[in-house]
């Protein structure tokens, strides 16, 4: 792997999706870090900044992020399908 290509580069989140035959539109990247935030903005794709300290969630707010939250359970509740989903 050429170290050129991790994050803050998109190559990684590209490769992903094109595995998963996913549109950036449909996905999001949850990331605790700047370049993930970039990564993912670069990609197109949502991006949920992780933290639980303040100043860490202004610096992934200020990096781009679309949301930032501080607990992975509220992240993963409002990403799992709903039962009128599944049909």
């Amino acid at each position: 792997m050429d170290p050129a290509l991790l994050k803050p580069d998109p190559h990684l989140l590209h490769r992903a999706l094109d595995w998963l035959n996913t549109a950036p539109s449909d996905a999001v990247i949850v990331g605790d870090s700047i370049a993930d935030i970039e990564a993912g903005r670069v990609a197109g794709v949502m991006t949920i900044g992780f933290s639980t300290r303040q100043a860490k969630r202004d610096d992934l707010l200020e990096a781009g992020a679309d949301a930032v939250c501080d607990d992975l359970f509220r992240i993963v509740d409002a990403l799992a399908p709903k039962p009128e989903d599944r049909t």
